[in-house]
């Protein structure tokens, strides 16, 4: 299903907004323990791609994903150390442009192959960052990179 699916009456449930939800709970110092907490966490970690990352379907697609997906976990308290939660950043930073950008193109929506490929942009560097900031050790090579470009 495609963003552009006009034939959707309502959107399925998607990474992307369980983890802006994850970020809202966590503001309300709603934690890991609460039940649905518990079964948006479930959900999460089945909506994991193999390679670590997670569609967005309310932004250019996988970085914006996997990006909200890492603040909700950061925000209600996960252990951003567990090796599912590393291996959405160790994505991210795999992703990383030459230029210390990142990019990604609208046809990753319906190609997930042309996820994380394009030329760098401040939206998706940006979005890079904000999944990135998500983690203790802000120092690392990858944000390094990107406020170089800024």
């Amino acid at each position: 299903m495609s963003i552009a699916d006009h034939k959707a009456i309502l959107d399925p449930s998607c990474p992307d907004i369980t983890g802006r939800v994850l970020e809202v709970f966590g503001k309300f110092r709603i934690g890991i323990r609460h039940p649905r907490v518990r079964r948006a966490l479930r959900f999460l970690r089945r909506r994991q791609e193999k390679d670590g990352s997670r569609y967005g379907r309310w932004g250019v697609n996988y970085i914006y994903g996997t990006a909200h997906v890492l603040r909700g976990l950061r925000a209600i308290g996960m252990d951003m150390h567990a090796d599912w939660i590393q291996h959405g950043r160790e994505w991210l930073e795999a992703h990383q442009n030459d230029d210390g950008g990142w990019g990604e193109s609208c046809a990753s929506d319906v190609d997930p192959g042309a996820k994380a490929s394009g030329q760098s942009t401040a939206s998706q560097t940006a979005w890079a960052l904000l999944g990135l900031c998500a983690f203790p050790e802000l120092n690392g090579p990858a944000s390094n990179g990107a406020l170089r470009t800024c």
